[in-house]
Parts: structure tokens; sequence; C-alpha cells
């Protein structure tokens, strides 16, 4: 298992600045699976989630879910199943409503060797 977090404060500045934020995480080679999970205070702030591989367009959930899935037989609705490749990936976040004082993220990014091992996120 290889972790990757993110965390901060996203404010009104960093919505002017740009609506979409691109946070990194590694795939090492061999990958089975990867699940991304964001997690903040819904209270006031809406944010949107979507994946870019290192070949492109993995998926996008918009502010419907605040993690996925992605393995070689299967992934979340909204986003494309097939061995995860090794490399750079991107966690993408839609800062699509941000209140006056901002709002507290954590993003994780899981990546585990066995696509077997997505079995036991899909039930959260």
């Amino acid at each position: 298992m290889n972790q990757t977090r993110h965390a901060g404060v996203w404010t009104i500045e960093d919505r002017c600045e740009s609506a979409l934020h691109y946070l990194p995480f590694n795939v090492p080679y061999g990958t089975g699976a990867l699940k991304v999970e964001l997690d903040f205070d819904r209270r006031g702030a809406v944010l949107d989630l979507g994946c870019l591989g290192p070949s492109g367009f993995r998926g996008w959930s918009g502010g419907a879910r605040q993690f996925f899935v992605i393995g070689a037989d299967s992934a979340t609705p909204g986003y494309l199943s097939g061995e995860p490749e090794p490399g750079t990936w991107f966690a993408v976040v839609g800062l699509h409503k941000i209140p006056a004082d901002g709002v507290k993220y954590k993003l994780t990014a899981t990546t585990e060797w066995f696509k077997s091992l997505l079995m036991p996120w899909r039930g959260r």
C-alpha cells in the first residue's frame, strides 16, 4: 500500500486564481487499484472531484462523491476502469463554492498492489 496525503485550506482567493486545482500522487508499477478520498466540511462548501492519469481523463463525479476507486476490472460510476498505469496522477479538485472563511480539506490517495483489495472499498 502506498499513500499520498494533501491537506490545507481552500480560500476564495484560491477560487479566483483557478476553479480547478490538481493534487499529484504517484502510482507505482504493478498497482491493481487506487482510491482517492476527499474530506471536508460540506456545510457552506461544495468541492468537486475528478481524476487524470498519465494518459489523460479517468473520471469526474463533481460534488456527488467524496471518494472514487479505479481498478483493472471496475471503477466508481463516473470513472473509467482499467489497470492503473504507473506514473504521476492528479486528483482534480473543483472549488465550486467556498465560504468566506475558507474550507479545510484532506485528500488521501491510496494505491494497492492487488485488484482484489478493491472489494472492501465498495461498501463505503
